[in-house]
């Protein structure tokens, strides 16, 4: 019977809890305006170019959102020539809304410099924005996404919470482009239920105390974990522009936070690239954490993406050839590891 009455008195204590919170004024919240990102410049060759080898006609910027994001903002403008124009999105917000997030005015008041040749903007997640950045099939967002575009101004209410990434591409076969990106959010001082504790009083102050702090443990984590996403999306971008060194420090970076084969991967490629011979053990640690995985699945995946890597090296960098040793110990694992029949997570 103690299941029982303790059932009960969880229901009591949620009822009085719910009486006294409806009881008092909840205070209105206040809004602002953050930037998020600055204008932002990307030069993208046309698909022809891009199909040779030279230079890239896709990338993508990631969008770390405030807590409490009620809505976020991105303008954009495309031209052949940089022509060093400014967007001037975070003013213009600024100047739209008041503290209580409403606005006298409309957002296609917002002026947006005038662009002259079409690129595709697409709002979506970071595993698509992988699929996008390797001209793989993916899933976006499409009443945040703009396609043939010489510039805009777009609202996003789709998703307002975490990472998201704006991916960018030029369509157009031989020319090339300059496209500026800027960012920027309506932001609450606090949630809904956070206003909610604040006007509850001292009789349950233990235990809103305890909420927030649980709260804020999975923001710092979730911030953590973009960081870290932020960090190995950029050491691999790097590398795919032949910056080696540079990429080899922001893999570092997110090994810091938190250690992964893939990154261990990366960072051996990015070694060899560079001409260093001490790769292969940069190799061997990624091996031996491949256990660590919970499903074979993923240890598959992992290692099938690293000798990929070594493969589509060898067709975009010239000079560049695969490292024997290396390649032939990845697929010795692989096939070790497809063998298995009982896959059992390494404690």
């Amino acid at each position: 019977m103690k299941e029982k009455f303790l059932t009960s008195r969880i229901l009591k204590v949620s009822a009085m809890f719910i009486l006294i919170v409806t009881t008092f004024h909840i205070k209105a919240q206040n809004y602002s305006v953050q930037k998020i990102h600055d204008v932002q410049k990307f030069d993208l060759n046309g698909t022809t170019r891009s199909d040779f080898g030279f230079g890239d006609n896709r990338t993508y910027l990631a969008v770390e959102l405030p807590p409490n994001t009620k809505e976020w903002y991105y303008s954009f403008s495309a031209v052949q020539h940089d022509n060093n124009q400014t967007l001037n999105l975070f003013p213009q917000l600024a100047n739209l809304f008041d503290k209580t997030g409403t606005s006298s005015l409309v957002i296609e008041s917002i002026i947006v410099p005038e662009g002259n040749i079409r690129a595709n903007l697409v709002v979506t997640d970071f595993e698509n924005a992988m699929a996008f950045n390797k001209e793989q099939a993916y899933r976006y967002w499409p009443s945040s996404s703009r396609e043939n575009y010489t510039q805009g101004i777009v609202k996003v209410t789709a998703i307002t919470t975490g990472t998201v990434y704006i991916c960018m591409q030029n369509t157009n076969p031989l020319d090339g482009m300059t496209l500026s990106i800027e960012v920027s959010a309506l932001v609450g001082d606090k949630t809904e239920q956070e206003q909610a504790w604040e006007d509850i009083g001292e009789a349950f102050g233990d235990l809103i105390v305890g909420i927030k702090e649980n709260k804020q443990a999975k923001v710092d984590a979730k911030k953590r974990e973009n960081e870290w996403m932020n960090y190995w999306n950029t050491g691999w971008v790097l590398f795919e522009n032949k910056e080696y060194e540079q990429s080899i420090i922001y893999s570092q970076k997110a090994q810091e936070i938190s250690n992964h084969p893939g990154l261990c991967f990366n960072i051996g490629i990015a070694k060899w690239a560079n001409n260093s011979t001490d790769c292969l053990p940069d190799y061997l640690e990624g091996l031996n954490m491949m256990y660590d995985f919970e499903t074979q699945e993923q240890a598959i995946a992992v290692l099938e993406s690293a000798l990929k890597d070594f493969r589509d090296s060898e067709e975009k960098i010239d000079g560049f050839k695969r490292n024997i040793p290396a390649y032939l110990i990845l697929e010795n694992k692989l096939k070790e590891i497809k063998e298995i029949k009982n896959w059992k997570k390494k404690e």
